[in-house]
C-alpha cells in the first residue's frame, strides 16, 4: 500500500493526478488552507460531483470533479486513488462540461501551502499537483470543448495548449516545480504554442535536499510543508518562489531559472 497525502492547500483551478506505474493503491489527502491560484482542470458532469462539496477557506461553493477520491464527512480531506485525476469546480449543475463551472481564483501576490506525505510514493511515480489556465479557448475567444471537457496544458495532453504551473511534481526521491509559459495568444487567449519544458527546478540538483532517510534536509519518510509564493508589482508576476519546509529545516527553491519576462508572460491577461 503506497500513499501520498496532501494537505493545506489552496488553488485556483488545481488539478491532482496520481501516476501510473504501480498496480498498488496509492491516495493523496488535501486539507484546503491559504491563498489563492491560477486556474486549471477537467469541467465534469453534473451527476458525478452532486454531493462532493469540500472546504476551502476563503472559497464557496467548492466541488470535488469527477469519481476519484474519497471526502472525508467533514470535507477537510480527500484520498484519492492510483492513477486518478481531479480537479475543482463551482457547481454541478447542468449541462454536463459547462465550462462556467471550472473553479476560476486570483493568484498573484499571493502563497499557497500544503502539508504532502508522500512516504510511500516511490520511483516511476508522479504525485502531480498543478494549475492550468483552463477552460480552453477558440481563436474567437469562446470557449472549445476540445475532447469534450475543456482542458488545455502546456503539454497539449488533451489536445489543446495553455499555461500551467506544476506545483509539484514529486515522489519521495525528488520534488520538482515548473511553470511553463506560452506564445503570445492569438485572437481572445487562444494558444497556439507552449513551452513544453519550462523552467523548472529539481531537488536532484541540489544534494541531500530531499529524500528518503535523516541525512536528506527533507525526509520523505515524514510530512513536510509546501509552500509557493507568486510575487507580483502592477498586477504581473515578478517572482515564483517555492520553500520546502520540516522540522525547523528548509529547501528553497528560487527558480533563478525563471526570469521576469518568462514569469511575466503567464500573468497577461
Amino acid at each position: 500500500d503506497r500513499s501520498a497525502q496532501i494537505m493545506h492547500s489552496r488553488l485556483g483551478e488545481l488539478v491532482l493526478s496520481m501516476c501510473a506505474g504501480f498496480p498498488d493503491q496509492f491516495a493523496v489527502r488535501l486539507h484546503f488552507h491559504v491563498v489563492v491560484c491560477l486556474l486549471c482542470t477537467q469541467a465534469i458532469a453534473a451527476a458525478a460531483c452532486s454531493n462532493r462539496r469540500i472546504n476551502v477557506k476563503g472559497l464557496d461553493a467548492v466541488l470535488l470533479s469527477g469519481h476519484a477520491g474519497e471526502i472525508s464527512p467533514d470535507g477537510e480531506s480527500v484520498m484519492l486513488r492510483h492513477n486518478n485525476f481531479a480537479s475543482l469546480v463551482s457547481s454541478c449543475e447542468a449541462p454536463e462540461h459547462d465550462p462556467e463551472h471550472i473553479k476560476q481564483l486570483s493568484l498573484l501576490g499571493a502563497t499557497i501551502s500544503f502539508t504532502a506525505d508522500l512516504s510511500r510514493v516511490g520511483c516511476a511515480c508522479n504525485l502531480a499537483v498543478y494549475l492550468v489556465s483552463a477552460p480552453a479557448r477558440a481563436v474567437s475567444g469562446k470557449p472549445n470543448p476540445g475532447r469534450g471537457d475543456y482542458y488545455c496544458d502546456a503539454n497539449k495532453v488533451g489536445g489543446q495548449w495553455c499555461p500551467e504551473v506544476d506545483l509539484m511534481e514529486a515522489n519521495n526521491h525528488a520534488f520538482s516545480s515548473t511553470p511553463h509559459k506560452c506564445d503570445a495568444p492569438v485572437g481572445d487567449h487562444h494558444y497556439n504554442n507552449c513551452d513544453r519544458g519550462g523552467c523548472s527546478q529539481n531537488t536532484r540538483d541540489m544534494g541531500n535536499a530531499y529524500g528518503v532517510g535523516n541525512e536528506f534536509t527533507i525526509d520523505t519518510r515524514q510530512p513536510f510543508q509546501v509552500s509557493t509564493t507568486f510575487e507580483a508589482r502592477d498586477q504581473t508576476l515578478t517572482g515564483y518562489k517555492t520553500v520546502l519546509s520540516q522540522g525547523g529545516r528548509t529547501v528553497v527553491l528560487e527558480h533563478a531559472n525563471c526570469n521576469m519576462g518568462y514569469l511575466a508572460q503567464l500573468s497577461k491577461p
